[in-house]
């Protein structure tokens, strides 16, 4: 009688450890396959590789997974050097280069979610370059001393761009 238990023990244990074994290599085969996807169609490129390939490619980069919109847009800042610039709120990405003749523009839309932000996104434009006119936009609830919208840069940033 023991005996059987003991063989029903282990067959548990054996189909219990082959479970296992697969699930793991699934798991494994699944993260290998969606990394090799991504990275053929350039979802894993940031900072300076991403502003490149933008140059390179002349196309917008929007990345489905990663949060690097405010590094992306101040390389890209810092590599076109604009002499006009829009800064502000995702609102402020309306402005388009094709509106300013005779003067290079870009705009540092969705960069600043609040009045903190967008101190500190100038903040680091300026450590490259100045433009010559900057056009600031703002959003009606940023003058509301009860707007409660969390600075990004001290919860997500934390600090200042890496030098170039």
């Amino acid at each position: 009688m023991f005996a059987e238990i003991s063989t029903v023990k282990d067959t548990h244990k054996k189909w219990i450890l082959t479970f296992t074994a697969c699930a793991v290599l699934a798991v494994l085969l699944f993260s290998v396959i969606s990394e090799i996807c991504l990275k053929r169609i350039n979802e894993s490129i940031i900072g300076r590789k991403a502003v490149d390939l933008s140059l390179q490619e002349e196309c917008l980069l929007g990345s489905a997974i990663s949060e690097d919109l405010f590094y992306y847009k101040v390389n890209m800042f810092s590599a076109l050097k604009p002499d006009i610039a829009a800064l502000g709120s995702s609102r402020t990405t309306q402005f388009r280069r094709e509106f300013f003749q005779d003067a290079s523009f870009y705009t540092m839309g969705g960069t600043c979610p609040c009045i903190d932000d967008a101190a500190f996104t100038y903040e680091q434009m300026s450590k490259v370059h100045t433009p010559e006119i900057l056009i600031f936009g703002i959003d009606l609830w940023w003058l509301n001393p009860e707007n409660d919208t969390k600075p990004r840069e001290k919860y997500l940033w934390g600090k200042s761009l890496p030098e170039q």
